[in-house]
């Protein structure tokens, strides 16, 4: 009864329920949901995957320039130790500096020798992405480093502009 003493009845008939979704249609939708979410994590693992070989590229290409610059270091020491041994010859210098460089060419090699170990393994760990056609694993090469980039030059100084430069201060 109301608050004036009528009688109310009613009746609720599910004429129009789950109308818009019955269980057919949401298995259909859930399965696409699933499809887009699979999707989805392939892309993102396909991106981790990229991401890794890339950072793995450029590793390598670190090691094989530090691995060039320990040898050019090492070249650049030996040809000075023949040019101290000719002046220690002379007697044009004393032989402790030879012995010093003779040291410094040790130390060079240690470190050109852990600059190979480095790029070693920076190729091994590129060829977990790098493959041939047969898909076995391919270990780059140090001649497989990309150029470096070439350097525009500068613009020439001017000798007489920089000498009255100098003297002003």
């Amino acid at each position: 009864t109301t608050g004036s003493g009528e009688v109310l009845a009613g009746l609720e008939v599910p004429l129009l329920r789950d109308r818009a979704l019955d269980s057919r249609r949401a298995g259909t939708a859930a399965a696409e949901l699933g499809v887009e979410r699979a999707t989805r994590q392939l892309d993102a693992a396909r991106l981790g995957y990229f991401t890794a070989a890339l950072a793995s590229y450029w590793d390598w290409v670190a090691a094989g320039r530090q691995l060039s610059v320990a040898r050019a270091l090492l070249t650049m020491a030996e040809v000075r130790d023949t040019q101290l041994a000719d002046a220690v010859a002379l007697g044009q210098i004393a032989a402790i500096e030879r012995t010093d460089n003779q040291r410094a060419i040790f130390q060079r090699r240690s470190a050109l020798a852990s600059a190979q170990r480095l790029f070693e393994q920076a190729s091994i760990d590129l060829s977990l992405y790098y493959r041939g056609a047969d898909g076995a694993p391919l270990r780059p090469s140090l001649d497989r480093l990309p150029p470096l980039p070439a350097t525009a030059p500068g613009p020439e100084p001017d000798e007489a502009a920089e000498v009255t430069a100098a003297l002003a201060r």
